[in-house]
């Protein structure tokens, strides 16, 4: 088998590069992956407001980064599925060489060919040198020197000679006898003329047999063939279900013989005398035209054929698939979802901020109570020191020192756990603003103030249902369930009108042109246009998997439906349980703050007695402790307070506040009560 030939090697590497360029046209954009990297707490002296932690809290929380992470996902999701219904340019450029051996049967045909070729050679040759002689004769027997027969003979020349000598050899009168001489004349000398023009012709004809034998060359041992092809179509999925493909084929096909061509069309020449009796080329005709030949290289004699179709394929669905609830159910489906997610983020930003400003206040609480608890250690100290001096005064027992060491231990103990969970309470709060820390130094340390504390009777004047109302036509939540209940339903509807059976109508529109030698010659006439008409169908018996899709689908949404009431329900009762638990520990911030102011007056006067004597240690000791509880127990209930003011605004939906620049969330929306407003109706 001989390899495939330079040009076509060179005609594939050109080819390769204009179909990589042509794939590289419309080059992919890269959207930039930034890796996570949470940033390290630094911030002054490590203080910081709420309304800052926020901030940072909406910047780097991770849970907030992989909601929204998911909703892009969600959005990627129901873009590819929108590329279903995008125009589609699909395009296939083909060359295919194939070379063999040529079988036996063709080999001798081309053997046949060229034997036949020398032998018109010969025989073509022979004939003019034939015809030569004759006419050389023909001159001598008009000369009058030629008395023998002609050689190579032509009986019907010799014959009619013949007979003129026999006439003129039976001849009554001399005149009678010129006459016929004369006639003979004649006669040789038309025959002369005819015959030097069909030796002309001859001379020719040899010649050009001679160059048609050395044209067709050796026998060839090989054939290849060739075809390019290249087809383009426009497809399209309409969400109506109609498929529309216009297209575009083109193809050319060509064999040949290795080594030889097929020759040019030529027209044929003869020789023939002019009026003035000179021999002329004119061209050889007959009544439908001139006579043409074809130049015979060795080739297969076979054209080259350019074909050509344009047109345009309709699917049309009569049954299954017919309609945009149908056809577009799981892209309409996904754009809900998307919507969803979208919305699902925002509720997160919520939860964040709520974690926050929980972890915020649990730190600003338990700072204060290192406070409580130093100054409790320093009150234990000096009762100590009173203890020791009124023992050296011969007072107070010795044994009293031991109690008042005891309480002094006790009060260290309750110190160091303090500082144990103010250590946890920073860490916390870093971890909720998703920020890092390289040790307790760079933590985070709330600057504070608590917030101040609403009036029972303001908080028991909030209406409860008007807040729950609110919260639920508020809530992200409550939306993305809506939306993603919305999204379930239109995956029923897809699901049951996909349990139809299939009935599609196909037409097909095309017309064709074909032509040889070239493709304009195809292209010059495309033929009147070309109808397919065709009907498919199916129906599975039983139905199992398409009635197994559309019970799935009904199930997850009758799932979302109950997921979507029960947040209804958990939204109502937790914000009446946020009110009502707030309006309950404002109340007992006013009791603990009370009970503070009147421990600390105790205090005092308790030591002012043990140092005159006129109280005991263990009185001193316990009054102490309690003034100590009730301080703990203010900041317990201005932390609960502030927890539960951010804790209702987030079940009521005003905690954060989504905007075109981002989310907002304010001082306000941190530290006071929300508003009373819903929508008319409804009921808890």
């Amino acid at each position: 088998m001989r390899a495939l030939r330079p040009w076509s090697l060179l005609s594939l590497a050109t080819l390769l590069p204009l179909l990589a360029a042509s794939a590289g046209v419309a080059e992919l954009s890269e959207q930039p992956r930034a890796r996570y990297e949470p940033p390290m707490f630094e911030y002054g002296d490590n203080r910081i407001s709420l309304l800052e932690s926020v901030r940072l809290t909406l910047q780097h929380d991770p849970n907030l980064m992989l909601r929204g992470a998911d909703a892009r996902l969600r959005e990627g999701i129901a873009q590819e599925l929108r590329g279903a219904f995008d125009w589609v340019l699909e395009g296939e450029l083909s060359y295919d060489y194939r070379e063999q051996e040529l079988k036996d049967s063709t080999k001798q045909t081309e053997i046949d060919k060229r034997r036949k070729a020398e032998r018109n050679v010969i025989d073509t040759c022979a004939e003019r040198d034939r015809q030569q002689q004759i006419l050389e004769q023909l001159q001598d027997e008009l000369d009058g020197t030629n008395d023998d027969l002609l050689a190579p003979p032509d009986l019907a020349l010799e014959k009619q000679i013949q007979f003129f000598d026999l006439l003129i050899a039976n001849a009554d009168t001399p005149a009678e006898r010129e006459a016929l001489a004369n006639q003979k004349v004649d006669f040789i000398q038309v025959e002369i003329a005819a015959r030097d023009q069909v030796v002309a012709n001859l001379v020719r004809g040899c010649e050009q047999a001679a160059i048609d034998r050395d044209r067709l060359g050796g026998v060839p041992d090989f054939e290849y063939f060739e075809q390019g092809r290249v087809d383009l179509k426009l497809r399209k999925q309409f969400r109506s279900g109609i498929k529309l493909t216009p297209f575009l084929n083109g193809q050319f096909d060509k064999t040949q013989f290795d080594g030889k061509r097929n020759g040019p069309e030529e027209q044929v020449f003869i020789l023939e005398r002019d009026a003035n009796g000179n021999l002329v080329e004119v061209p050889l005709e007959t009544s439908l035209g001139p006579v043409t030949r074809t130049i015979d290289f060795g080739g297969k004699g076979v054209k080259d054929i350019y074909q050509a179709a344009v047109g345009f394929e309709v699917n049309i669905p009569m049954l299954r698939g017919r309609g945009a609830d149908a056809v577009a159910a799981g892209e309409r489906a996904a754009l809900r979802d998307a919507e969803a997610a979208g919305l699902a983020v925002k509720h997160t930003a919520s939860e964040s901020v709520l974690r926050t400003a929980q972890a915020y206040w649990a730190l600003l609480a338990a700072q204060e109570r290192i406070a409580v608890l130093e100054h409790s250690v320093e009150l234990e100290s000096r009762l100590v020191e009173t203890t020791r001096a009124l023992i050296e005064g011969e007072e107070m027992p010795r044994a009293e020192l031991a109690r008042a060491l005891a309480a002094e231990a006790n009060a260290r103990a309750q110190l160091e756990s303090a500082r144990r969970e103010h250590v946890k309470a920073r860490m916390d709060l870093a971890l909720a603003m998703g920020v890092g820390v390289e040790s307790e130094a760079n933590a985070p340390l709330a600057a504070g103030p608590f917030p101040e504390v609403p009036a029972a009777e303001t908080i028991g004047a909030l209406s409860d249902p008007a807040l729950a109302l609110g919260a639920v036509d508020r809530r992200f939540d409550r939306r993305s369930a809506r939306v993603s209940s919305e999204a379930r339903e239109l995956e029923v509807r897809g699901a049951l009108l996909d349990q139809k059976s299939k009935l599609d109508l196909g037409i097909t529109i095309s017309s064709r042109a074909i032509g040889e030698d070239s493709l304009s010659n195809a292209t010059d006439s495309f033929a009147d246009p070309s109808y397919r008409i065709k009907l498919a169908a199916e129906h599975p018996f039983g139905n199992n998997e398409r009635a197994g899709r559309y019970m799935q689908a009904a199930a997850r949404l009758d799932q979302q439906a109950i997921q979507e009431v029960d947040l209804d329900r958990n939204i109502k009762l937790n914000v009446v349980l946020a009110r009502r638990s707030l309006e309950e520990a404002a109340a007992r911030y006013v009791q603990a703050a009370e009970a503070a102011r009147l421990f600390r007056e105790t205090v005092a006067a308790e030591f002012e007695k043990l140092k005159l004597g006129s109280s005991t240690l263990v009185d001193a000791i316990v009054t102490e402790q309690q003034q100590t509880q009730a301080q703990l127990a203010v900041i317990a209930a201005q932390q609960e307070v502030a927890t539960l003011l951010a804790q209702l605004r987030f079940e009521t939906g005003t905690l954060v506040e989504d905007t075109e620049q981002g989310f907002l969330v304010d001082e306000p929306r941190l530290l006071t009560l929300p508003e009373t407003t819903a929508p008319a109706g409804g009921s808890l």
